[in-house]
């Protein structure tokens, strides 16, 4: 339902927050536990309890996997690829979930399995939260905001209409909850499970926080609010009404004893397999986008015809939260009697994300033993399930409506209130306006337009930098009444695009036909004055008659990354020092790939120096959650349209000035270069020119590239030496593994320190604490040759560096590595000597007058 269509652009998943992939994962999530997905071509591996990949289960066996179900045993396969409508159906039957024993990284574990060919994803187990602070207020309004009044003089709302209550349980003796629950009478209380659902005696309901029939709230009222306001028995002369009048609820508690939505997910499942054709979710978090979370909204919306309403958020910005973000859900935001947003504590998430609002404060709703309640505070919490009743009713009028028309029908009929001057500053950010449950029922002349997808294209190679033209092409799909005159329209507020094209004519749209654009696409073009990894937002106004609308997309301009792809290895350099991947998350670059097999958790250059006898390390490598940011580029990296070296030369330069008081003040200007031809196609090099930009000598400087190198299974590690030829490098004990590595190819001393990756592990320890700048200094001065030596090996990260030297200020140091990697350890030894002769061969041809300081090593 969501309008806004994050465009996958090299860095766009940056906008959804921080990858899964970090060294700790930030979101609140169930330790040690893995949601999986198997691709549907590796369907012959998946039983019940288990999967059938001897890889697999080796790596299950090393972290001593506890526990691994189908989250889905009893879903089968959908029978067809898509729908009538040509939208994708969700496949859950390929879903897994474990938990496991020993002391490894969630991240690390993640990363191995994302690197499977038989695994689609491998995420956390998110535990959303629920949105509210219940305060004890005055009496409530909402009722008559919305025109429910003069709705039901015309409906009651169906019976058979159902809302499925997703949050911590019900009270289902309340007087004016226990009338409207949906009791399956084909499961009675007699412990069979009369109705072969997999679920004994789910009579009313499921909890599946305990995995019990009991829905009953036992640490949260949190549930019994939220169906008060969607489904509470009206006209019985009893506390107050509900939106959805007649319509039902089914209570599905997602909760556990310590209030965690554990469930929540799993939740909308049961509410879509159980016949819900409203689900509602007052609860979420701030989250990268989740490919499960996406697959079960898609399965509730698509396969079983479901429309999923969800609380847009109390923080009083525009974060994009979850699962109010994802595709097809009906964002719900807050507003008060006045129709004006809901701020400051609690305040109601807002922006381009959202799709409609209610009224979020001051409302009244049922309570704990037979009371009402009341709030004071606001939360969307209690806008969702406004719009959920609403929805219920609108679907009894419309019951050939699909979920998608039911939201459409809602938004399309909202009544406008961007333009009360209370919410001047939130323009364009409160979606269609505030839910009217009258006109939703009575208004059946609007048209309702959305872009189902686009193709957005440079005609090249897709990078969208400055000076180019940017077409954009897309399919428009009419939900509801027919269009005559439809035009859409493409602005920007932003200075650093220029439109050419920004109208199309697309005329009459019958319901549920589609238009495009392709012959004729919007068009604009990338300033000068564009920054790096910009963010544009595009508007496209869609106008026919009195119908008008918008819909929103992001896109990324200017990248400052550079990807290699022409040889054996592929990988990508940023702009600050690292290599593989812009920070931790795995969208934002290639990684470091051997012929295709991804080796590379995280890697990048570090400089460490002493000044006035302080230790100084400046790097953009892991700290502590988060990588260092000291590094900052002055020009970006860029490809050189003509290669002057190799046959792909990159340069970037960048200075540590974002170290602040950390600072050494040094100025880096990198060359990265490599070739196409057999003779070097398994080694990247770079080279750094080091420049003292203080007034003050730096001492004792050592500079080198950390990796943490993750090559397989990466619990089975081992990292080692060749100190003859100045490697340092990874690979696995399992059969058949290639061997990835650093080799300095500049003169003076080779170093090397080989990290193991654990808790508790000998040497300098990264993984109980900090990699704080006097580890990193150790790594980068001291030796340490091998790691992974027990056993099968572990996790491992590689230091290779050169050091000590002096730079005198305004003075310039040269150090040189490359990259490289192998089948086995002579095809290893091998790219390191072709990457030495032709490091050689640019730079050593007998120059004795060479003023670098690298030749000062002592």
């Amino acid at each position: 339902m969501n309008r806004t269509f994050l465009l996958l652009l090299s860095i766009i998943t940056y906008l959804l927050g921080a990858g899964v992939h970090a060294q700790d994962i930030a979101a609140d999530h169930i330790p040690r536990t893995v949601i999986l997905k198997v691709k549907p071509a590796y369907r012959n591996l998946c039983g019940i309890n288990q999967i059938n990949d001897i890889r697999i289960n080796s790596f299950f066996d090393k972290i001593e996997v506890e526990k691994l179900e189908k989250k889905f045993p009893n879903h089968r396969p959908p029978e067809q690829l898509k729908n009538i409508d040509g939208e994708l159906y969700a496949d859950l039957s390929t879903i897994y979930e474990f938990t496991y024993k020993k002391d490894f990284q969630l991240s690390k574990v993640l990363k191995y399995l994302d690197n499977l060919p038989e695994i689609a994803y491998a995420e956390p187990h998110y535990i959303p939260k629920p949105l509210f602070v219940p305060n004890d207020g005055t009496l409530s309004y909402h009722l008559g905001l919305i025109q429910a009044y003069d709705a039901w003089d015309s409906t009651f709302g169906d019976t058979n209409i159902v809302i499925g209550i997703t949050d911590s349980g019900t009270d289902t003796d309340h007087v004016d909850l226990q009338g409207n629950i949906k009791y399956n009478y084909a499961d009675p209380i007699d412990g069979v499970d009369n109705d072969f659902d997999g679920f004994i005696d789910n009579y009313r309901g499921w909890d599946l926080g305990g995995n019990d029939n009991d829905p009953s709230i036992t640490s949260s009222n949190h549930g019994i609010y939220v169906a008060g306001l969607a489904a509470a028995v009206t006209n019985n002369g009893e506390g107050v009404a509900g939106v959805g009048f007649n319509c039902k609820f089914l209570p599905v508690k997602v909760s556990n004893l310590t209030k965690d939505f554990i469930a929540a997910y799993e939740g909308i499942v049961y509410a879509a397999d159980h016949g819900c054709q409203i689900i509602n979710c007052s609860w979420g978090g701030i989250y990268k986008a989740s490919q499960f979370e996406q697959e079960v909204i898609t399965y509730a919306s698509i396969n079983k015809n479901a429309l999923v309403i969800a609380a847009a958020g109390n923080d009083d910005n525009e974060d994009v939260f979850m699962p109010a973000s994802l595709k097809y859900v009906l964002s719900v935001g807050g507003t008060d009697a006045s129709d004006l947003k809901t701020e400051g504590q609690f305040g109601s998430t807002y922006g381009i994300n959202l799709d409609l609002c209610a009224p979020g404060v001051g409302t009244s709703s049922t309570n704990i033993n037979g009371n009402y309640i009341t709030f004071g505070n606001p939360g969307t919490s209690w806008a969702a399930p406004v719009v959920s009743g609403c929805a219920a009713i609108v679907k009894s009028v419309f019951p050939n409506y699909n979920a998608i028309q039911i939201g459409e029908q809602l938004k399309v009929t909202s009544d406008i209130i961007d333009t009360i001057a209370g919410n001047s500053a939130y323009m364009g950010k409160l979606g269609a306006g505030r839910v009217n449950l009258f006109r939703a029922i009575t208004e059946t002349d609007k048209p309702s337009i959305v872009m189902t997808r686009n193709i957005i294209t440079d005609g090249n190679d897709d990078k969208f930098e400055i000076g180019e033209t940017i077409n954009i092409s897309a399919t428009f799909k009419n939900y509801l009444d027919t269009t005559n005159n439809l035009f859409v329209i493409l602005s920007s507020n932003n200075p650093n695009i220029t439109i050419i094209n920004n109208t199309i004519f697309l005329g009459a749209i019958n319901t549920l036909d589609t238009a495009d654009n392709h012959s004729t696409p919007f068009t604009f073009t990338i300033e000068a004055t564009a920054n790096y990894n910009e963010v544009i937002g595009l508007t496209f106004n869609y106008s026919d008659g009195t119908y008008n609308a918008v819909e929103y997309i992001n896109i990324v301009v200017n990248s400052d990354m550079v990807d290699i792809e022409i040889n054996d290895i592929s990988s990508t350099i940023t702009s600050e020092s690292r290599f593989g991947y812009n920070g931790l998350n795995p969208q934002l670059g290639l990684g470091f790939r051997y012929k295709g097999e991804q080796l590379l958790y995280e890697a990048g250059f570090m400089v460490g120096a002493l000044k006035k006898d302080t230790i100084y390390v400046s790097d953009n490598v892991l700290d502590s959650i988060r990588p260092d940011s000291d590094f900052t580029s002055t020009s970006i990296a860029v490809a050189l349209t003509t290669p002057i070296i190799s046959d792909f030369d990159v340069v970037v330069e960048m200075n540590d000035n974002n170290a602040d008081s950390n600072m050494m003040k040094i100025g880096l200007e990198q060359n990265v270069y490599a070739w196409d031809n057999v003779a070097n196609d398994n080694f990247i090099i770079t080279e750094y020119e080091i420049i003292n930009n203080d007034t003050i000598t730096m001492d004792k400087v050592y500079a080198g590239i950390f990796a943490d190198w993750d090559v397989r299974d990466y619990s089975a590690n081992r990292a080692s030496e060749e100190s003859f030829n100045k490697i340092g490098y990874a690979t696995s004990t399992e059969t058949g593994s290639p061997f990835v590595g650093v080799k300095l190819l500049s003169s003076g001393p080779f170093i090397h320190y080989a990290i193991d990756n654990y808790a508790g592990a000998p040497g300098v320890d990264i993984f109980s604490s900090n990699y704080t700048t006097s580890k990193k200094y150790t790594t980068l001065s001291t030796q340490r040759s091998d790691a992974g030596l027990v056993g099968n090996g572990n996790d491992v990260c590689d230091v290779v560096s050169t050091g000590p030297f002096t730079i005198l200020p305004a003075d310039t140091l040269l150090v040189a590595f490359a990259l490289i990697a192998g089948d086995d350890f002579m095809d290893l030894l091998l790219a390191a000597q072709a990457a030495q002769l032709q490091y050689d061969s640019i730079y050593y041809v007998e120059d004795t007058t060479s003023s670098y300081i690298e030749k000062q090593a002592s």
